[in-house]
């Protein structure tokens, strides 16, 4: 009796162990994802971390621990008293919370990464297009300046880079996606 005594005890605190780990790292990845900055561990130590606890959550069932009616009862009503069946679910919910939240995170890099080469694409797009029209105005000139002053050439020219610029500046503020920052503190309870 002693020994399941002992064992319903180290399961009822390694389940409050790992639910008080997990409030402050739900805790600090919510305050980094409102924040829009890193915060707490890396994905791959997420993973690790959801893993070990659902390993917990599944290891810590008292009927895999018994085999006789006398001790399941005790486990039982230990279960009853305790109440670590509600450990096991928050457990299983913050394991939720933190992978969506992950996911989140590197749905957010990847639009920032895909905005980026979008960047990339458009201004060599745009380089492309003055190299292009540059070729074709030396080709249309053959020897006779199509515009005579080099400084109309020049004006021509810096005019016609600028309006490429803000067209592309106005195609990037278009497709930029939108996205609504609210302040919220958010406190685990």
């Amino acid at each position: 009796m002693l020994r399941c005594v002992q064992i319903a005890h180290v399961f009822l605190g390694t389940c409050e162990s790992f639910m008080r780990l997990f409030q402050g790292e739900v805790e600090q990845q919510v305050a980094g994802y409102v924040d829009d900055r890193l915060a707490g561990r890396d994905p791959e130590e997420l993973n690790r971390l959801r893993t070990l606890a659902l390993a917990v959550v599944n290891l810590s069932q008292f009927n895999l621990v018994v085999h006789t009616a006398e001790d399941r009862a005790y486990f039982a009503r230990f279960a009853a008293a305790s109440g670590i069946d509600g450990y096991h679910r928050l457990i299983q919910d913050a394991c939720e919370i933190l992978h969506n939240v992950q996911v989140s995170q590197r749905q957010h890099q990847e639009n920032r990464r895909q905005t980026l080469l979008g960047s990339v694409v458009l201004l060599l797009t745009s380089l492309t297009l003055v190299s292009a029209t540059v070729d074709g105005y030396n080709f249309i000139r053959e020897d006779r300046p199509l515009i005579g002053q080099p400084a109309e050439r020049a004006l021509l020219l810096a005019g016609f880079v600028l309006a490429l610029a803000l067209l592309a500046s106005f195609v990037m503020y278009v497709t930029k996606p939108r996205r609504r920052r609210r302040r919220v503190k958010y406190r685990w309870r």
